[in-house]
């Protein structure tokens, strides 16, 4: 059976999911993490592609984005994943696919919900017990839409920029707002759509 073709319309923000094969581990150390990154920084650039927020765990990651041509997303991905794949089985003498196929994408047309996309993403490690506060895990955007650091990957939304009037009050009503935590049947909806790959 072919597969579905891909939803991934021009200007319209969506939650990406990317995972290793069979649950495989894709970082193994910092340097992965970083390595990871910079090609996501080049990547997104290069296929202009807009990142708004992104978390790396052991084996997946997620991230939200607006791609603002016609294909953007996926070429990004496509060469994101093919650059690491080759950095990771060299780097540790591997052989066979690293990921587990296609990425999975929901794309958001529910302005209510690209907050709760924001908070989904980067509340994954606590949601999960890696960690019991958001800021205290390394790999995600937390720190730059909390204003915490400078962003260097990152793009805010028109929506997150609707928090404040600058950047700390910004910053700060962010912060309050990811310290909320989300019900069950928003985290179901968000996880059902990535999955069926439709519209939230």
């Amino acid at each position: 059976m072919p597969r579905r073709p891909r939803y991934s319309p021009t200007g319209m923000t969506q939650h990406v999911i990317h995972r290793g094969a069979n649950f495989r581990s894709c970082f193994l150390d910092e340097n992965d993490y970083y390595h990871y990154l910079l090609l996501l920084k080049n990547y997104s650039i290069a296929h202009q592609v807009q990142i708004h927020a992104w978390v790396l765990l052991h084996n997946h990651l997620h991230l939200l984005a607006t791609p603002l041509v016609d294909k953007g997303l996926s070429r990004m991905m496509q060469s994101i994943a093919q650059q690491y794949a080759q950095y990771f089985n060299d780097k540790y003498e591997q052989t066979g696919s690293l990921w587990g196929g296609r990425f999975q994408n929901c794309v958001i047309v529910d302005e209510d919900y690209l907050l709760y996309c924001y908070a989904y993403i980067e509340n994954n490690p606590v949601r999960t017990g890696i960690v019991s506060h958001i800021n205290e895990y390394r790999w995600s955007s937390y720190a730059e839409n909390s204003h915490r650091v400078t962003s260097t990957i990152v793009t805010h939304h028109d929506v997150y920029k609707q928090l404040g009037r600058n950047k700390i009050d910004r910053g700060n009503n962010y912060r309050a707002f990811l310290n909320l935590e989300l019900d069950d049947s928003c985290v179901n909806k968000i996880r059902q759509c990535t999955r069926r790959g439709g519209i939230i």
